[in-house]
């Protein structure tokens, strides 16, 4: 009778050993699927951010408050004159604006014929070449941005003249 007991015990310490070691393997698979999905989660969201900025880019190149006349076909042509006002429709509308593009910066940068690191202003235009439209800098995150951006078309009204610029949407984490 004893010799079955032992059988028995030995039976069902290899049984819990088995199922010890079933929960570790399963538990590692766990763990590296887990890992698999966060990662493919973090990637899509990326993808996802930045085409929201595309988008973004896009709809601002379009706003009427920097976009050349009616008049004009091209459809990523920003009017300089206007863009220098825009600041300040944009800093009279901030809340509207913060609610649209939350923590990020817009600016646009003249980058041909010449380039020109002063900003502008009504004091400075046109001898300037570089547009901000709208900052809104998250404290700490000062480091830590991803920036898209797009080619558009400057239209200098009083000069009658096209120049190149980038438009530049800078999104801070």
């Amino acid at each position: 009778m004893l010799r079955s007991s032992k059988r028995g015990q030995i039976g069902l310490m290899e049984l819990l050993m088995v199922i010890v070691i079933i929960g570790i393997i399963i538990a590692i698979g766990i763990y590296f699927f887990y890992q698999g999905f966060i990662g493919s989660v973090k990637k899509t969201g990326e993808e996802l951010s930045m085409q929201e900025r595309e988008v973004l880019l896009g709809m601002l190149g379009r706003i009427p408050e920097v976009r050349c006349s009616i008049g004009s076909r091209d459809e990523n042509c920003l009017d300089a004159l206007k863009i220098i006002n825009a600041r300040e429709t944009i800093e009279d509308n901030k809340a509207y604006y913060i609610n649209l593009l939350g923590f990020r910066s817009v600016k646009v940068e003249l980058i041909y014929p010449e380039r020109n690191s002063k900003e502008c202003n009504a004091n400075t235009y046109p001898d300037c070449g570089i547009f901000k439209l709208y900052e809104n800098i998250k404290t700490g995150s000062e480091n830590m941005h991803q920036d898209a951006s797009i080619l558009v078309s400057l239209y200098y009204p009083e000069q009658g003249k096209y120049k190149v610029g980038k438009l530049v949407l800078r999104e801070y984490k």
